[in-house]
């Protein structure tokens, strides 16, 4: 008897796991709440373990702490209600995705065309409204209520002048696999390109990438206007090629205009 009611007992509370996960399907399924904000220290361990995740190329904490420091406006992560998040493991993809941006971005192409990505779900984009430096009231639950699904690290080349590098590099950009094809990567790459100008007055960005990774090389290319540049043999650790990819970033105002960025975007598809 006692076997018997342990084994009920235990359906029970799978169907009511599966109940809540219905639920949260369904409520993400209409719509997907995303925001993507500058980094914060607090964030290190989520973005270090994404980036365990998703890369083969993985760094220590210091690393990310220093990197944090060194470069505060130049990283950025991605957050989704964990509604969401629960509904996009479970094979769910939400029917609209509301993108939020950091207040002082200045990003008119997000916000009037994102909706246009060839996998046809609309997207609304707003400004937060809070500080994105400055974390949220974690006694209300909101800090537990979102998870961190993407993140992009930028830095500054070093100079060998005394003037400053007007060149910028993309370190790492990683989202989680369940979370893709929403816009959050192009999203991440934008709001770090506009701050590269607006910060540090940076000319150009330069990537390395595999060059096997198909899908990040047709993301960097067709959606983000990066061009190889050259190759460079035996760049990682097992002795794979990379991709030198370079973007000039001066360009960004004229390019937006002409909307030759969401032309790009509708043909490769949301990341």
């Amino acid at each position: 008897m006692r076997l018997a009611g342990s084994a009920g007992m235990r359906k029970q509370r799978q169907v009511l796991i599966l109940c809540q996960l219905l639920r949260s399907c369904c409520a993400a399924g209409s719509q997907a709440g995303v925001s993507v904000r500058l980094a914060r220290r607090a964030d290190i361990d989520a973005i270090a373990a994404i980036n365990q995740r998703t890369l083969p190329e993985n760094y220590t904490r210091q690393f990310f702490i220093q990197h944090l420091m060194k470069w505060p406006q130049l990283n950025f992560v991605a957050e989704a209600d964990a509604s969401t998040v629960r509904a996009l493991r479970a094979g769910v993809m939400p029917d609209k995705v509301e993108l939020g941006l950091p207040m002082d971005m200045d990003l008119p192409v997000l916000r009037d065309r994102l909706s246009r990505v060839s996998n046809r779900i609309p997207t609304s984009v707003r400004r937060m409204e809070a500080d994105p430096i400055e974390p949220r009231d974690a006694s209300a639950g909101e800090e537990s209520s979102r998870e961190i699904i993407g993140y992009v690290l930028g830095r500054m080349e070093d100079s060998l002048t005394t003037d400053p590098s007007r060149h910028g590099h993309i370190t790492s950009l990683a989202v989680l696999e369940d979370c893709r094809r929403l816009g959050v990567a192009q999203a991440l790459m934008m709001c770090l390109h506009e701050n590269m100008g607006r910060h540090y007055d940076a000319e150009g960005v330069s990537l390395n990438v595999r060059v096997s990774n198909k899908a990040a090389t047709r993301l960097y290319k067709d959606v983000l206007g990066y061009t190889v540049s050259r190759t460079v043999p035996r760049y990682y650790h097992d002795n794979e090629d990379a991709f030198v990819m370079t973007r000039p970033l001066q360009q960004d105002a004229a390019r937006y205009a002409a909307g030759s960025f969401f032309g790009a975007l509708e043909q490769a598809g949301g990341v």
